[in-house]
């Protein structure tokens, strides 16, 4: 009996082996940076990506002590940020340079919404005097309940 089991631990270590490193082999990682590699800033918009390819085209604003602002593509290694990444999309990212390679880390996608309403205020025509109610909102907490507006005393806008 004692052998059978033993024999079903073993068995359970392989596989999970096998799982963990099968898994981990799919996931593409950034390379490892030398000593001597050169970091700099990336911003820019976001024109095409390939996720198979592990490639984003960037119209990128001027990188300081390094290029003039341009448009052209960026290895990217990083999967998940590709569900993220769509035309006009904003990326700011840390461009590595190590010897002849160049690649992104450590992506910040935003999107907007409406890309016409980019790097537009809003503009209702309407700001609130002091002393006016407050308009009815609802807030959501950690545990997920809702609290309106309603709720509370005499919310005025200050």
């Amino acid at each position: 009996m004692k052998k059978h089991n033993h024999a079903k631990a073993i068995l359970y270590i392989l596989f999970t082996a096998i799982l963990v490193t099968g898994f981990s082999s799919c996931k593409s990682k950034s390379p490892e940076a030398s000593a001597s590699a050169k970091k700099y800033e990336l911003q820019g918009k976001v024109v095409s990506a390939s996720k198979s390819g592990h490639t984003v085209t960037i119209n990128h604003e001027e990188i300081s002590g390094y290029m003039q602002a341009m448009t052209m593509p960026f290895a990217l290694y990083e999967d998940w940020v590709y569900d993220e990444l769509k035309p006009g999309s904003q990326i700011h990212a840390t461009l590595v340079v190590d010897g002849g390679k160049t690649w992104l880390e450590n992506p910040i996608v935003t999107s907007v919404a409406d890309p016409a309403l980019a790097g537009k205020a809003e503009e209702t025509g309407v700001e609130p005097d002091p002393g006016s109610a407050v308009p009815d909102f609802s807030l959501v907490n950690q545990d997920g309940k809702k609290y309106p507006s309603s709720n509370t005393r005499a919310a005025r806008w200050c």
